[in-house]
């Protein structure tokens, strides 16, 4: 075998011999705490968690964008919408020491800081402490730092840090961990545990295909020789020489066989071509599935993986971040809170929270509902242009004021001026104009007048915003009542007697993650005492709650009332098509399925496009739903 090829056949034993490291706590000196315990048997383990970090690159992806998710919009303090921004390093910011913290959570299941104290005794800077620079002993009020635990030079040990205790004025070590069980006792599994052999074989994979095809070693043939073993040197010889005659432009082909002399002519066998390449699809296919897994990525959009069959449009991103936050995100942001906070408050710094990015993507409105909404001002600045005088109206009042006044209304726009720079809106399918084009009438609503439920048997205890409900999907709006269902939750099953409303709001930021105004939370509670769900009383910003007993559950659900789109007037006007008349006057509720089945009756979606193609008189304009809309509220049944 050539020496080419003998070592590629040392890597392939070396590819089947290779061994993970284990996180194996290792007692040097016995049990004493004057010492670290070895995280590794060669006290390296943090550094092969960074060597998989750095070498999978679908583990970085999602550990990078699930530190991004964690961050969401900022730091706000706490109970507050004000930016937090307090001094606590030299060196960082406060955001940028935090978001280090996060990227030690995640990756590591803890974080550290270094806290420095000034001559008084009292804790000023908090520097963040890479994780695989720390050590600890057994009992975790020792710590070591290192920067290069390799060359095993000595390494800075600190005590355990304690709240309201410094006698000696060094500085301290605060260490914060997430729980995993693991048979070890003394540093923490990273939550990722599951899928590290997977890291593993993806990078032996990369690494052996890397070399096979830098040594060109796929061979198709083997070429025997019956002339005798030839010593090593005339075997490199002759090899030399006949590659240099035979080989193909990729490379060597074939495998060379020495035997002993005899009769038998030179042989040339054909390696059969196995299903390698298949294998190795199927391979990654398992690799790429247990990271995902290991991860609770609930959807391979959120990290840039490509799903058959998927899409990938915003709609579709924005439920599988929606969904990815309930499971995973509002959880692990309370930890890390948790474990900041704890600190800054012994410390007599504010607390803070992260500000929730409510969604993934900003809603966006059409044009010629911004024209509606937006004010002359608002419209040129989303377009950075600077404001003009009397920018400040919407441009409907414009309109109008034109036609007051005498003066024509110019075509499209009814200010071209004040909105230099809006891009129109783009003309509708033609397949879609047609298909909403139907004007339904009142005989279209007799097949459909059987759906629904009276508003008369429900209480409302929450509705979406009527400017934005009829941009989003039926999961959309499932989605975004998931947080409400989780405050429901939390006031019929906590004792809540003589709590602040701001307490009761930090009890929903710490179990939920979940962000919501002493107003709205006020609103809510009245709302869930008006249907018989609570008895409440609230002197002042002093709360109590009672939940009723019910004989029989009644449930929460989601359902639908059809109302006017803000801006176009009164619910009903003498041109409203007989099937919107008719549907107002049913004052009914309908469910999902209600919708759908009249989308199945009618051949298009009336959820989206209600009733139908509507042209507005003042502009022009056409639209692809008429005046009204669908809004989504929830809803209990009435005793």
């Amino acid at each position: 075998m050539s020496d080419k090829n003998n070592e590629i056949f040392n890597q392939l034993i070396t590819f089947s011999k290779k061994v993970t490291p284990q996180p194996i706590e290792v007692l040097v000196n016995g049990y004493s705490d004057d010492h670290w315990i070895y995280w590794g048997v060669d006290n390296l383990y943090p550094n092969f968690l960074l060597e998989l970090f750095n070498e999978v690159p679908l583990h970085k992806s999602i550990t990078t964008s699930k530190v991004d998710y964690l961050m969401g919009d900022g730091l706000t303090l706490k109970g507050s919408n004000e930016a937090a921004d307090f001094q606590i390093s030299l060196v960082d910011s406060l955001e940028e020491v935090v978001n280090k913290l996060v990227f030690d959570y995640v990756l590591f299941n803890f974080f550290v800081l270094e806290i420095q104290y000034n001559v008084m005794g009292q804790p000023i800077y908090f520097n963040h402490v890479p994780g695989n620079y720390i050590r600890t002993n057994r009992a975790k009020n020792k710590f070591w730092i290192s920067e290069q635990w390799d060359l095993m030079r000595e390494a800075l040990s600190y005590d355990r840090f304690t709240p309201g205790k410094n006698e000696d004025g060094f500085s301290k070590v605060y260490f914060y961990s997430g729980y995993m069980p693991t048979a070890q006792n003394v540093y923490p599994a990273p939550k990722y545990n599951a899928g590290i052999t997977s890291m593993i074989t993806e990078i032996l994979v990369n690494n052996f295909n890397k070399n096979s095809i830098e040594e060109s070693f796929s061979p198709s043939h083997i070429i025997s020789f019956f002339k005798g073993v030839p010593s090593p040197d005339e075997a490199r010889k002759f090899e030399r020489s006949f590659g240099e005659t035979f080989k193909g432009e990729n490379g060597l082909k074939y495998i060379l066989n020495y035997n002993n002399a005899g009769d038998t002519p030179v042989q040339v066998s054909s390696i059969p071509g196995d299903d390698y390449a298949e294998k190795l699809v199927e391979l990654n296919k398992k690799i790429e599935t247990n990271i995902v897994t290991s991860h609770q990525a609930t959807s391979k959009l959120l990290f840039g993986i490509e799903t058959p069959g998927s899409l990938g449009n915003s709609n579709e991103l924005e439920e599988a971040y929606q969904i990815f936050k309930n499971v995973w995100v509002k959880n692990n942001r309370n930890q890390v809170e948790r474990g900041i906070n704890k600190l800054f408050k012994s410390c007599g710094l504010p607390e803070i929270e992260f500000k929730d990015k409510g969604s993934l993507f900003s809603i966006s409105l059409p044009d010629t509902t911004k024209e509606k909404v937006y004010t002359v001002n608002e419209l040129r600045a989303i377009d950075n242009l600077q404001p003009i005088p009397d920018g400040d109206i919407l441009i409907q009042s414009v309109a109008k004021g034109n036609a007051a006044n005498g003066e024509p209304v110019p075509e499209g726009t009814p200010n071209d001026s004040a909105i230099e720079g809006l891009a129109e809106a783009p003309e509708q399918p033609e397949i879609e104009k047609k298909l909403t084009s139907k004007k339904l009438t009142a005989d279209d609503f007799e097949k459909v007048k059987h759906l629904g439920h009276s508003k008369g048997d429900f209480s409302v205890l929450d509705s979406i915003d009527m400017s934005v409900s009829g941009q989003l999907s039926f999961k959309q709006i499932e989605l975004m009542f998931d947080d409400a269902k989780d405050i429901e939750d939390y006031l019929m099953k906590n004792k809540i007697n003589g709590k602040s409303l701001s307490d009761i709001k930090a009890g929903i930021r710490k179990d939920f993650g979940i962000s919501i105004s002493t107003s709205d939370l006020a609103r809510k509670i009245k709302a869930l005492t008006d249907a018989g769900i609570l008895n409440s009383e609230i002197e002042g910003d002093t709360v109590s709650i009672t939940p009723v007993k019910q004989d029989s559950p009644r449930t929460v659900q989601t359902m639908y009332d059809y109302q006017v789109r803000p801006g176009y007037g009164a619910p009903l006007i003498s041109t409203s098509r007989d099937f919107c008349t008719k549907l107002i006057e049913n004052d009914r509720l309908y469910t999902r399925q209600d919708i759908q089945t009249m989308s199945e009756i009618f051949g298009y979606d009336v959820f989206t496009h209600c009733g139908g193609w509507y042209t507005d008189p003042n502009t022009g304009k056409a639209e692809n739903q008429c005046r009204h809309q669908w809004v989504s509220q929830r809803v209990i049944r009435k005793k």
